[in-house]
């Protein structure tokens, strides 16, 4: 993975600040690569994780079937201004990524 020399803000490099992570990229590489294989995230960093890289990221949960709680959105107030990630999880704690199948004759 490569990882821009771009300067993050404060907030963003001083939410990520965990002893093996400075930066929103390292806190990916050492942590969020093991979501969904040994752990899963907490609401607050589904939302952080939102914030600092600006996407909408939408996830369904199945186990949550008919209710409100079926799709949430982190963070939920820019839905209709940055792109969107779709996620699916039975538990919360195991993650697939929603992919749109692409046409074959369009590559």
């Amino acid at each position: 993975m490569t990882c821009s020399r771009r300067r993050w803000c404060p907030f963003s490099a001083g939410s990520f600040a965990w002893d093996s992570s400075d930066t929103p990229c390292t806190f990916l590489s050492n942590h969020l690569n093991q979501v969904g294989f040994s752990g899963g995230l907490e609401q607050v960093e589904m939302f952080l994780l939102g914030y600092a890289l600006e996407p909408t990221i939408s996830v369904y949960r199945l186990y949550k079937c008919e209710t409100d709680e079926f799709l949430t959105f982190y963070p939920d107030d820019h839905k209709e201004d940055w792109p969107a990630v779709s996620l699916i999880t039975e538990d919360d704690r195991h993650y697939n990524v929603l992919v749109q199948k692409q046409d074959a004759t369009r590559l």
